[in-house]
């Protein structure tokens, strides 16, 4: 017996991934990246405001160790949640965001409209 079914979805899952090297570079923690593009260099002061960590652990996970999971969602539930997600998603959007981004899109037109509406009566 060659295999299990298993061990085919495993092979076709790491052929499918995406290298964690380019040009033979480590690529940074991808929530690195993002809080310096969104924060810049008071990264580690949004992110210890969101997570309530020390700003040593704060200032790794916006330099070079990646960001625990649970502190991931501290983050996303925080008041600017929305424009992190944004930021990791939008590089190469799936599907069921591009969606969500046109129905937000159609949603605003529609509040414009029921004002432009409303300021009428």
């Amino acid at each position: 017996m060659e295999g299990t079914s298993a061990d085919a979805d495993q092979r076709a899952i790491c052929s499918a991934a995406t290298s964690c090297r380019e040009g033979g570079n480590i690529l940074p923690p991808i929530f690195a990246v993002v809080a310096r593009r969104l924060w810049g260099p008071k990264a580690p002061i949004a992110v210890e405001e969101y997570t309530a960590r020390p700003d040593r652990t704060c200032r790794a996970w916006c330099a070079e160790t990646d960001i625990p999971g649970n502190m991931l969602i501290a983050v996303l539930r925080g008041r600017e949640g929305y424009r992190v997600l944004k930021e990791i998603l939008e590089p190469d959007s799936p599907e069921w965001w591009l969606v969500i981004q046109r129905e937000r899109q159609l949603a605003a037109l529609l509040e414009d409209l029921l004002k432009s509406v409303t300021a009428l009566e």
